[in-house]
């Protein structure tokens, strides 16, 4: 919905809708198309069925497409009754429910059906080619933050030892799991930030015992940028995800999007904390 836009809807039977205001050809599109496809679940039921299918996933990659390319040529077919901004956004929106489809597929049939499906080491990148990631014009829709849900677990790797997927369920569950997956790495976080301030000291004793002023005053100044960081890090954190919190003040979904940010950027520090104690281990 827009600010200040006006829309009705008279209804008197199934063959009496009748829509008025600012989104009345918008309504119309969607009830038409409805008709067209045979159902309201067309965008989604045919794939849920080719999931649970036995066909190869380079099949299931293949009719995945095959769908969301009949939903597009029909939005291009009608794209002169529509509203130029609801066209795009429709585009924009098939394309991250065709994306988030692909990647929830491979994760759904290894979890769930224990199939082992090979896939290029750029499937993630291919998958997502050409869509922002981050794309504030998308916030709050519902396929866009499914999309991210998949982008988010697609980029855990095998190796971590434990996984989420806040993405199914009730709001209140996904906001809950949301929050146990972002303290889990929360916890990680300091974990790793102590190793690192370990390793260091360590060097520096190693420095001192052997009489060593340069190395080990480097390596104290080194210790101290690396602490004021991680200061300066958690505030932009914290300051990141009141921005986000103050966007969605008062909706129920506020919780599960701030604990995504906050989980987003503390996973990206472990990592970059990961390579400062890499570079430590290999002096």
């Amino acid at each position: 919905m827009q600010p200040g836009a006006y829309m009705s809807v008279t209804y008197g039977g199934r063959e009496e809708i009748k829509y008025k205001g600012d989104f009345k050809a918008i309504n119309e599109f969607l009830s038409i198309k409805s008709d067209a496809f045979g159902s309201i679940e067309s965008e989604w039921l045919p794939r849920v069925n080719y999931i649970h299918g036995n066909d190869s996933f380079t099949a299931l990659i293949h009719a995945n497409d095959s769908i969301t390319d009949l939903h597009l040529k029909y939005l291009v077919k009608h794209a002169n009754e529509l509203p130029d901004w609801y066209a795009r956004f429709e585009s924009k929106r098939l394309q991250f429910l065709d994306a988030h489809w692909k990647l929830n597929s491979l994760m759904y049939r290894k979890r769930m059906l224990g199939k082992t499906d090979s896939v290029s080491d750029r499937f993630l990148a291919e998958t997502i080619s050409g869509l922002p990631v981050n794309d504030m014009s998308m916030l709050g829709n519902n396929r866009y933050m499914h999309f991210l849900g998949s982008f988010a677990q697609s980029k855990i790797s095998d190796t971590d030892s434990l996984r989420f997927d806040c993405y199914i369920g009730t709001q209140l569950e996904m906001n809950l799991c949301s929050s146990k997956e972002f303290h889990y790495y929360d916890s990680l976080l300091n974990t790793t930030y102590q190793s690192l301030i370990r390793k260091i000291d360590l060097e520096i004793k190693e420095a001192l015992d052997f009489d060593d002023d340069s190395e080990m005053n480097l390596l104290k100044d080194s210790k101290q940028v690396i602490i004021n960081s991680q200061r300066h890090w958690i505030k932009q954190r914290d300051y990141n995800v009141k921005i986000w919190a103050e966007i969605y003040k008062g909706g129920s979904m506020m919780p599960l999007v701030v604990n995504v940010q906050a989980t987003r950027d503390t996973r990206q520090r472990i990592d970059f904390l990961k390579q400062l104690l890499d570079h430590y281990r290999l002096h």
